[in-house]
Order: C-alpha cells, then sequence, then structure tokens
C-alpha cells in the first residue's frame, strides 16, 4: 500500500494507519553524554523515565556511556508533540549534569519515519 497518496484513502483508512489528520509527530533528541559506567546511566534514564510517565510522554531510547539517542511522543493516540511539551524535555535534559552536549534533532513521523 501506498502512503504518499494520503488524500485519495478513506478517513477510516487514514486513521487506521496514522495519515493526515491523524499523524502523530514526535520529537528526536542526539546527547553527548559524561556518564563514568553503566549504573550512571541506568540512573539517568530511571529519571528521563519518571518525568516522561509524569508528563504523560512516550520514549523510545538508546544510550550508552557515550551518548543517548531518544524519539519522544505524546502517550495520547492522535496527538503530537506540543512546543511546550519540547522545552520541558530539552531543559529537563540541559539541566542534567551527565549531558554535555544537547541537540533537538526535529520531528518526525512516529508511525513512518525511520528512526
Amino acid at each position: 500500500m501506498k502512503l504518499d497518496k494520503v488524500t485519495t484513502k478513506k478517513r477510516r483508512l487514514r486513521k487506521k494507519l496514522f495519515l493526515g489528520e491523524f499523524q502523530q509527530l514526535g520529537m528526536r533528541v542526539h546527547c553527548q553524554l559524561n556518564c563514568r559506567d553503566l549504573d550512571s546511566v541506568e540512573q539517568l534514564l530511571n529519571d528521563l523515565i519518571d518525568m516522561m510517565h509524569e508528563h504523560k510522554l512516550l520514549i523510545c531510547v538508546d544510550a550508552g556511556t557515550n551518548e543517548l539517542n531518544a524519539l519522544i511522543w505524546p502517550g495520547t493516540r492522535y496527538s503530537s508533540i506540543s512546543d511546550s511539551d519540547k522545552r520541558l524535555v530539552l531543559n529537563w535534559l540541559e539541566q542534567r549534569p551527565e549531558v554535555n552536549e544537547l541537540n533537538d534533532l526535529g520531528t518526525l513521523d512516529v508511525h513512518h519515519d525511520h528512526f
């Protein structure tokens, strides 16, 4: 099925495939870390997950002692990440001592783009 012709698909199919008005956008973040060991990475991730849960956000993360890559999107169906959620996440990461460099890689379609 080709996803490029969104306008020709019926509303029911667009909803099922998260297309058009049902598209979900998330934010990508890349951080350079200065963690000493995996225990400090685990503590950072636990704190990050707690913050995400508190604000009803979902996260897919890949992390090591030197870097962290994350995709963050709202936990509510058919909604995209808001500017206030972006600021919240970026400010939280900037305040962490483990984060050396923080890059906001922009938004992407959670269901159809590659992370």
